[in-house]
């Protein structure tokens, strides 16, 4: 009976996959070994439970299952990716980093373990790989809504702009969004950063013109968002 259940929680996870993107984290592909799919689904159902209903007692016993199958199967991306997923939760994000760049080894074209390192070396004040991640997916087309879910693309999209602002290099935000008002998908996203980059870039300067010429840039952006988004 046990067997069974299992069996049927597994049937019913793989089922809910057909509402993720292939870019979520939390999509398990369906051509992986049974044995490795089981313990991924049970690992999404354990992590957003920790602390109610599950224990950090349940998290290693998955953590250990998952690294016993990274012996198994050494070259399987999505196994590190897992097994970093736990370590960040736990809150061993130097041991979820190291994973994360051994997942993007086996894979360079693994677009969540690019995006789940990205974010973490942001976390982590690593500006300069969140951003080499966030540039790796845009080379792969990871954050054009033609090619991926508009989701994926405006999480990337703000992420690699984001690392941009944190390395001070508002010069390369302000030159990649001069089309921001034509594209609805980031619209939103790439005239605040545009904004916030005219803003950061006159910080230091003491030139009056200057300032008041970027302070108007960044009004008028804003002004513009907020009467097609509002304010938030």
């Amino acid at each position: 009976q046990h067997i069974l259940r299992r069996r049927i929680a597994a049937v019913d996870a793989e089922l809910h996959q057909n509402g993720l993107s292939k870019h979520h984290l939390d999509f398990v592909p369906s051509e992986l070994p049974d044995v490795v799919k089981n313990v991924l689904f049970e690992t999404n159902r354990v992590l957003p439970q920790l602390g109610k209903k599950s224990s950090p007692e349940d998290a290693l016993k998955l953590l250990n299952r998952l690294r016993e199958l990274r012996n198994e199967y050494p070259n399987v991306a999505v196994i590190w990716r897992y097994t970093a997923k736990i370590s960040s939760k736990l809150g061993d994000n130097g041991t979820a980093q190291q994973d994360l760049l051994r997942a993007t080894e086996i894979d360079p074209a693994d677009i969540s373990s690019l995006k789940m390192l990205g974010r973490l070396a942001h976390d982590l004040h690593d500006y300069k790989r969140s951003l080499d991640c966030y540039t790796k997916i845009k080379e792969l087309s990871g954050w054009d809504s033609r090619i991926t879910d508009i989701q994926n693309a405006r999480y990337c999209c703000n992420g690699y702009l984001l690392a941009l602002l944190y390395l001070g290099q508002y010069e390369s935000i302000l030159r990649e969004t001069q089309d921001w008002s034509s594209e609805d998908a980031f619209k939103d996203i790439r005239g605040s950063f545009r904004a916030r980059a005219w803003k950061r870039s006159i910080e230091n300067s003491y030139d009056v013109s200057d300032k008041t010429h970027a302070l108007n840039k960044a009004a008028n952006i804003l002004d513009d968002i907020a009467k097609q988004y509002g304010y938030p």
